[in-house]
């Protein structure tokens, strides 16, 4: 979190960049998201819709191994 602070002190960029990093959720995504962002070409529209998808992508993920996990305890109590 702090790191997205000194990012946003140091560099400026648009809006939608912002909700890149706010989508981001883990370390690999923010730095992905950084050196993307050193790039003046790349459009801003892009790296906001590459970061949501990839935000779904891992949500989805986790949920599935919550549920995963959950069934497994629930068969060992049965």
């Amino acid at each position: 979190m702090c790191f997205h602070f000194v990012f946003l002190l140091t560099h400026s960029f648009s809006p939608s960049l912002f909700l890149a990093f706010c989508i981001s959720v883990s370390i690999k995504f923010t730095l992905i998201t950084w050196i993307l962002c050193l790039f003046n070409g790349y459009d801003s529209l892009f790296i906001l819709i590459f970061f949501y998808t990839m935000y779904v992508f891992s949500y989805e993920r986790v949920n599935k191994q919550i549920k995963y996990k959950y069934l497994n305890k629930r068969k060992q109590t049965l």
